[in-house]
């Protein structure tokens, strides 16, 4: 398993050493590193759409900073679908997609914002949104049939949402400034009672997680 936390530190150094660029126009200094394969070279149909063309000096691969020119993006499987919109300057997205029949959406639009999504498995769903005050946010979904989504909303905000297991549910918005939240659920058919958690924390770090007992 990836560890996300980390990969978003690297990413953040990174960026930082973007700040010193020169003005940019939208569409301009704009990467993509895509690698789309598919079990024994059948094809698979799977498409990823990107749009950078709000965008300036942002990247796609499967890796944050440096590593990003030589780990690229990745859709492997059947029937894959991913959907990409960037804008504002400096974002990174890491999008990994594998397995059947998985459906990603990123949407980053916070200027030196990261996104990380990683779908292994199938029948997957997730939406992430890193909205333009928002710092980072990263959805991880290992197994089948999981529905995951999360808006990052608060200024200098980071969020993440792990789902390892099956036909797991959850909706997560994070807001407040500087706050850090992380969510992870460990098992089986788990879900929020009502609507999914709106977590508000002014600079600090909230950490849940929820293991089902066997």
């Amino acid at each position: 398993m990836f560890d996300i936390q980390r990969l978003l530190k690297s990413g953040a150094c990174a960026s930082a050493l973007c700040l010193g660029a020169s003005m940019a126009m939208a569409g301009e200094g704009n990467q993509i590193y895509i690698l789309q394969q598919s079990p024994l070279g059948i094809d698979g149909n799977n498409t990823l759409n990107v749009d950078q063309s709000a965008a300036t000096g942002s990247t796609v691969a499967g890796a944050f900073g440096a590593e990003a020119r030589t780990t690229p993006a990745l859709q492997d499987g059947i029937d894959n679908t991913g959907q990409i919109n960037i804008s504002g300057a400096d974002g990174q997205v890491v999008f990994l997609q594998e397995g059947i029949d998985n459906d990603a959406t990123v949407s980053l639009s916070s200027a030196l914002g990261m996104a990380f999504l990683q779908q292994d498995g199938n029948d997957n769903v997730a939406t992430l949104t890193v909205d333009p005050l928002g710092y980072s946010g990263a959805i991880q979904q290992i197994g089948n049939g999981n529905r995951g989504g999360l808006t990052v909303s608060g200024k200098g905000a980071s969020g993440t949402l792990v789902q390892n297991g099956n036909n797991n549910a959850m909706d997560m918005t994070v807001g407040g400034m500087g706050a850090t939240v992380s969510y992870t659920f460990n098992g089986n058919n788990m879900a929020p009672a009502g609507t999914g958690p709106v977590v508000i924390s002014n600079g600090g770090s909230v950490t849940i997680t929820q293991t089902q007992m066997q």
